[in-house]
């Protein structure tokens, strides 16, 4: 079902945080992306990953922020249950197994045709690099156990030396986890795709050099090397506003 402007603009004055159309920043931008200019997205995406051009990617169709996905839900991000708009909820059991309730929620996320099985995107998007300085917000000593069993894992399959992944750069550490267990555990060929906006005058504007420098100082902090496992699975675009 399509939703009318008038809808539209209604679900909007009363959206949580994880839905609605948004003014600016990289929610703003990722919106126009999958909705307007989807078709470009995907060039992008493709272009820039070596491996997925040798896996011969197809039918990239995208499952969120879709603007009249539901007519209570415009441009819904998924969180706990991302796994459904993948068709991948035969797998929810191994999730909750890995992660505990209130994981990552997802900016953007699409299926496609990856040598002739199914493969899923998982998008981040970011317009400044403040954004990704978070810690976890993880209360109870089970759930902190396991995310921290989680990203130990991750770490050890990465070839990272044991580290906090917990604070400073909490976010994109459970984003790789997260990739991990797509391609690791459920094995799902997955790509994390890093959407960095640049001179986004709607918000933070951040130059392309900034970034670049910020990206340096993370993949160094975090202990990741250029032959770290899933670093094929791992896309990274600055596509200027």
């Amino acid at each position: 079902m399509v939703l009318t402007d008038g809808e539209v603009e209604m679900a909007e004055k009363k959206a949580p945080k994880n839905q609605g159309r948004e003014t600016k920043g990289s929610r703003h931008h990722l919106q126009n992306f999958v909705n307007e200019t989807p078709d470009l997205l995907n060039s992008l995406i493709v272009s820039a990953s070596p491996s997925l051009l040798a896996a011969n990617v197809s039918i990239i169709q995208w499952k969120s922020p879709l603007k009249g996905s539901t007519p209570d839900r415009p441009y819904f991000e998924y969180r706990d249950d991302f796994l459904q708009p993948l068709g991948l909820p035969e797998h929810e059991k191994a999730l909750r197994e890995f992660w505990p309730k209130n994981g990552p929620q997802w900016d953007a996320l699409a299926t496609m045709k990856v040598t002739g099985k199914k493969g899923c995107l998982l998008v981040e998007a970011k317009a400044y690099p403040d954004e990704s300085k978070t810690a976890t917000k993880a209360s109870s000593a089970a759930s902190i156990l396991a995310i921290e069993k989680s990203l130990s894992i991750t770490q050890g399959h990465m070839g990272v030396s044991p580290s906090d992944w917990k604070t400073g750069h909490y976010q994109l550490g459970n984003r790789l986890a997260f990739l991990y267990f797509m391609n690791e555990v459920i094995h799902v060929p997955t790509w994390l795709v890093l959407i960095n906006f640049v001179n986004d005058t709607t918000h933070h504007p951040t130059d392309l050099s900034t970034w670049i420098e910020t990206y340096r100082e993370v993949f160094t902090s975090m202990g990741i090397k250029p032959d770290s496992p899933l670093m094929s699975r791992i896309i990274i675009l600055f596509p200027p506003v």
